[in-house]
């Protein structure tokens, strides 16, 4: 499948002011232009966008008021696979350039102080301004202005710069597309069996693949329930090393002495007691990939629910190597001192983190440098591509419909991240066979699934629930 993508530059404020709220939201954020708290959902055209801004800045000029729509509509109608240019302007990261991958469309939070976003997954470590030149060419000078111009937002087109984004994305620049230059992303055979597996967007089965098979393999797939986390992340180790993986749950007693390597008490042959140093479940993985070394990847570890563990301390001298491992670094490790470890780079790493938990902690911003976030989001599109492959399951017409509405209201309540996913609305099997997915499915789903969650979503406002019904959102 060939798939086109929209390369946008980025202005965190003239002084890098926004970055870190780009960085910490993983996301391009809609800032400036006096129209921070607008939400731009509903909004299908620069038209559309110009009237929302007339609303809330009544002195603009015709002219401004073009401009600014035109720049926020670039944000507004990006979509996943897109990619992103962020120069930084931070006092002591000036030499930084930032590249972005769009992972879903454009969202309003109204939680944050910047509500308005598009999801971004960040590659790191960024690009250095050095990048962006070669002989007679520089990207910064104001002779080729690529990335000098004074807009927030705008459409990147300079060949030579799309070819160095392109060779950090390891992909290859493609052709003209009316007034916008995009990337051409290279088909892979994977891509098509996962989608059809999946049902989720090829071009996000891409970018996790090419995750999985660059230097620095960890992937974090982050989500709201139901939206195909742990299916994902398995169907992705089975296409890409069959069964040379290791599965892992973590959960609040998970400690680094079983993820890294420990003391654990033996009785020996004389019965006495003894402490045999142990290896745990990543040095095992690891020594597994050191026997593929030159497979990208050899081999696979799979976390489940990665943040319910004390992540940092499970981790251990493992964020350091997560970090530098295409450099070949190596330490020794706390229980055998001796000894240099390495992380080998045909170890990938895919975690899976539920969103919506307020009982565990959110990850903190160094150990998430260390993973390439995709977000995994509810995606009535996903129920759609099933049921057109599979119409014989389908005995409910208003099933999209009444998913869309209920996702509507429980954002508006709570935001985003606790809209319900698409597994929720997919058929159960029976002996290993699907079963068609009827009302009776539906109402079954809601109480024995939805229902508890809504409770548990709202457990000190009870009384909200009550306003949440099958017949609300599918009719009687």
């Amino acid at each position: 499948m060939m798939g086109e993508r929209v390369v946008l530059g980025i202005r965190a404020g003239s002084d890098g002011s926004y970055e870190q709220e780009h960085f910490d939201a993983g996301a391009v954020i809609i800032h400036g232009f006096n129209v921070e708290d607008v939400d731009f959902t509903d909004a299908k055209s620069q038209d559309d966008i110009a009237k929302l801004i007339k609303r809330r800045v009544k002195n603009i000029t015709p002219g401004s008021l073009r401009d600014n729509a035109a720049q926020i509509w670039r944000v507004r109608r990006l979509h996943p696979g897109d990619v992103v240019v962020l120069p930084s302007k931070s006092p002591g990261h000036e030499d930084e350039v930032w590249i972005g991958t769009v992972q879903s469309q454009y969202r309003f939070d109204k939680r944050r102080n910047l509500p308005s976003m598009v999801p971004v997954s960040w590659v790191t470590p960024p690009l250095s301004r050095a990048d962006f030149a070669s002989k007679g060419w520089n990207a910064f000078t104001p002779s080729a202005g690529a990335l000098t111009r004074n807009q927030t937002y705008w459409e990147l087109k300079d060949p030579q710069l799309l070819q160095v984004v392109a060779s950090a994305l390891g992909e290859n620049v493609g052709s003209l597309q009316g007034s916008a230059v995009r990337l051409e992303v290279a088909p892979d055979p994977i891509v098509s069996t996962l989608a059809a597996e999946t049902h989720l967007d090829p071009a996000l089965l891409q970018r996790s693949i090419e995750v999985l098979r660059s230097d620095r393999p960890a992937l974090l797939l982050a989500g709201p329930p139901g939206t195909g986390k742990t299916h994902l992340a398995r169907a992705l180790s089975r296409a890409l090393v069959g069964d040379q993986s290791t599965t892992v749950q973590f959960h609040p007693s998970y400690t680094y002495e079983q993820f890294i390597e420990g003391l654990r008490p033996t009785v020996g042959a004389d019965g006495h007691l003894r402490f045999t140093l142990v290896e745990g479940t990543l040095k095992r993985a690891a020594q597994a990939a050191s026997a593929r070394p030159a497979e990208r990847p050899g081999h696979v570890l799979l976390i489940d629910e990665l943040n319910r563990a004390n992540v940092p301390r499970v981790f251990g001298e493992l964020l350091y190597l997560l970090e530098y491992r295409g450099e070949g670094e190596a330490l020794p490790l706390q229980y055998s001192p001796d000894e240099r470890f390495q992380l080998p780079g045909s170890l990938a790493l895919i975690a899976t983190m539920n969103t919506a938990d307020r009982s565990i902690q959110p990850l903190d911003a160094a150990l998430r440098r260390r993973f390439r976030v995709i977000e995994l989001l509810p995606d009535t599109g996903v129920i759609e591509r099933f049921y057109d492959a599979n119409p014989e399951l389908l005995e409910l017409e208003n099933l999209v419909s009444g998913a869309q509405k209920l996702n509507e209201q429980i954002t508006a309540d709570l935001g985003f991240d606790y809209a319900f996913g698409h597994t929720f609305y997919l058929p159960d099997q029976l002996g290993g066979e699907y079963v068609p997915f009827t009302r009776t499915t539906l109402e079954q789903h809601w109480q024995e699934q939805i229902h508890p969650q809504l409770r548990e979503y709202f457990f000190d406002e009870l009384a909200k629930v009550d306003a949440y019904t099958v017949q609300r959102f599918w009719g009687k």
